[in-house]
């Protein structure tokens, strides 16, 4: 994607796209995964703040902490606006954005931690990765909307064909986990946590929140603490062990 579909992807969400180039969005949508992928990890970040009781205030904070980070970062780039970022800076700025986000939201949550306060996932596309396998669309359709009952026997169907494949296993891990199966899932997720693939970080830290839903702390932190700079899930992570500190 580039800047002017980032800037087109924002007024599209921000309902300001004159009515002929917002059906000319829609009608892109169906053709490009990636532009696709990009709205629904817009709208599931979306969904997850307006589900929240204190989303007025947490609304302020994110305006608040995020309006200085992002000032801060284009102060660093100078006559560069934040709509023409490049892409990578872009990319650099919205994870940023989702750390500033979680640590915000746990500003207004009580001493007490759960798994939920932490379980935001992205969206599953399967199906768009060159599988065309039944087991990977519904797998797709039934996690992207919160059925992992359904969601985790089309996964198994697809790894018993497929049993090399990564992302199946780390999003079957995440429907145990949400399933209430902390311990399957822990055996589901071990391969990608003690690996070395590109999935590592993301097995760790499921791990550490399947621990974190049995209140099990000192694991949970242990973990946590595998999570370096850089990886997938380290702001999180920081945040949680902080908590459970």
């Amino acid at each position: 994607m580039n800047d002017q579909d980032m800037n087109l992807l924002d007024d599209y969400l921000n309902g300001i796209l004159p009515a002929g180039e917002a059906t000319a969005f829609r009608q892109r949508l169906e053709t490009e995964p990636e532009l696709a992928r990009e709205l629904a990890l817009r709208e599931q970040m979306d969904r997850w703040l307006k589900t929240r009781p204190d989303r007025a205030a947490l609304t302020q904070n994110l305006q608040d902490i995020g309006a200085g980070y992002f000032t801060e970062t284009a102060a660093k780039a100078p006559g560069t606006r934040i709509g023409t970022v490049s892409m990578g800076r872009r990319l650099l700025m919205a994870a940023a954005f989702i750390g500033v986000l979680v640590a915000a939201w746990f500003l207004l949550q009580p001493r007490d931690v759960s798994y939920e306060q932490f379980a935001m996932h992205q969206p599953l596309h399967l199906s768009e990765r060159g599988n065309a396998d039944v087991a990977a669309a519904e797998a797709d359709a039934s996690f992207n909307a919160g059925d992992y009952a359904r969601a985790l026997p089309a996964l198994d169907r697809l790894l018993a064909a497929e049993p090399d494949n990564g992302t199946a296993r780390l999003y079957r891990g995440i429907c145990l986990l949400e399933l209430k199966r902390p311990a399957e899932a822990r055996i589901a997720l071990e391969p990608l946590a003690t690996g070395q693939s590109a999935l590592r970080a993301d097995g760790i830290w499921y791990t550490a929140l399947g621990y974190l839903q049995e209140k099990d702390f000192q694991r949970c932190k242990q973990f946590l603490q595998q999570l370096e700079t850089g990886d997938a899930h380290f702001k999180e992570a920081q945040v949680l062990l902080k908590k459970i500190d």
